[in-house]
């Protein structure tokens, strides 16, 4: 039986905002492969020869990721062989963006082969189950606690009031003494993850 490691890698992106006060509003994109001889999508994937430890092929970009883990295993049947298959399905994380293909969210999962899809929503929801953990891996080294909440919500689903969010990450976040520059409001204080 084959073995294949497919890892769903999670990212921001941001939208810049029409009107120069407002903020950049954050896009949660999933990094997808595009078949060279067609349009078609598919979630990144390796087949696992033996000999290497599963956590090492995630067949992910250099320098990209900065957490994954497990999200669980699949018994099906291969696409384009019609033979029995192992997938072990990955979740990563990233907070770089700059490099490869990323669509949204939901419009990657529109895309996909409908197993792959499934893929995609069983990662995703593993990631609204578990953001409070994993907030700090999509947010550069220095953050303010608007982009954090930002990017909270928007994978979450229903926004939080932001005193509430605040009291969520006090403990988690550590203050700097700097300020964001260069923007069209007042500078915001940045922040770290704490220890």
């Amino acid at each position: 039986m084959r073995v294949e490691v497919r890892t769903v890698l999670f990212g921001v992106q941001y939208k810049e905002p029409e009107d120069y006060r407002s903020l950049p509003t954050p896009e949660i994109k999933v990094l997808v492969n595009k078949c060279p001889r067609s349009d078609a999508l598919s979630l990144p994937k390796r087949e696992f020869t033996g000999g290497e430890h599963l956590d090492d092929i995630t067949h992910l970009p250099k320098g990209m990721v900065v957490f994954t883990e497990q999200v669980r295993t699949y018994g099906t049947r291969s696409i384009e062989a019609d033979e029995p298959v192992l997938v072990v399905l990955y979740l990563g994380l990233t907070s770089n963006t700059d490099s490869g293909t990323w669509l949204s969210v939901w419009k990657a999962a529109a895309g996909l082969p409908m197993a792959e899809e499934h893929f995609l929503v069983d990662a995703y929801k593993q990631l609204q189950d578990t953001i409070d953990d994993k907030l700090f891996y999509l947010l550069p080294e220095k953050f303010t606690l608007t982009q954090a909440h930002g990017i909270y919500d928007s994978i979450t689903g229903y926004p939080l009031k932001p005193p509430h969010f605040r009291r969520r990450i006090a403990d988690k976040v550590k203050e700097t003494d700097e300020f964001t520059q260069r923007a069209g409001h007042r500078p915001a204080k940045l922040y770290t993850k704490g220890v």
